[in-house]
């Protein structure tokens, strides 16, 4: 779940918190705020704006240390973010609002086909966490390695369970067609040493 909006932090339940880090959505920089990492979500709020943005766990597909632009916390999400008046998307760095590909074209079967596929294409939403202080970003990373922990996602979980079956099938198939193969081996050799008899 993503919210953005005014957000109340409970302190009991703040595992990190930190002033003077700057966020960076997609290629848009924002200014400095206050980031919050709790058990349940990470939070960001902007010292120029009344409203944060709330992302709970399980939303964030990975986290990493990164050193571009500076030393930070890079983090990616598997769905579009968009913050009015702040981030958009669809929006480039001029201002000017991107046409999605295969928008507008009535060519053929082919074009329509090619604008399926991009539609079908999964979005993404990246994020980079830039403390004022490049000494923090350990902490950072290691109290996010923590809280996303408590929040696994349980689509990961049916995924490994699927994962682990099919490679049981897939064992158990290989096995089959191996011992076919030699029978059908076997009786190939059988049948020219018969014909060898005869002649």
């Amino acid at each position: 779940m993503v919210i953005i909006g005014p957000i109340e932090h409970n302190d009991q339940n703040i595992v990190y918190q930190s002033s003077n880090v700057q966020v960076k959505i997609g290629d848009r920089i924002l200014s400095n705020g206050t980031l919050y990492i709790t058990e349940s979500s990470l939070s960001w709020k902007p010292v120029d704006l009344p409203e944060s943005i709330s992302i709970s766990w399980p939303e964030i597909g990975v986290h990493a240390i990164a050193n571009n632009p500076t030393k930070c916390i890079y983090f990616m999400m598997d769905n579009a973010v968009s913050w009015p008046g702040v981030y958009d998307p669809g929006v480039r760095a001029n201002g000017n609002r991107q046409q999605q590909e295969g928008a507008g074209n009535a060519s053929g079967s082919d074009d329509e086909d090619e604008g399926n596929e991009s539609d079908c294409e999964p979005e993404i939403t990246e994020f980079w966490l830039i403390p004022n202080d490049p000494n923090t970003v350990d902490v950072i990373f290691q109290s996010m390695t923590e809280c996303q922990a408590l929040n696994p996602d349980p689509c990961d979980s049916i995924s490994e369970d699927e994962g682990g079956f099919m490679g049981m099938e897939e064992d158990a198939e290989n096995e089959v067609g191996q011992e076919n193969m030699r029978n059908l081996n076997l009786n190939e050799d059988d049948e020219q040493f018969a014909d060898a008899e005869e002649d």
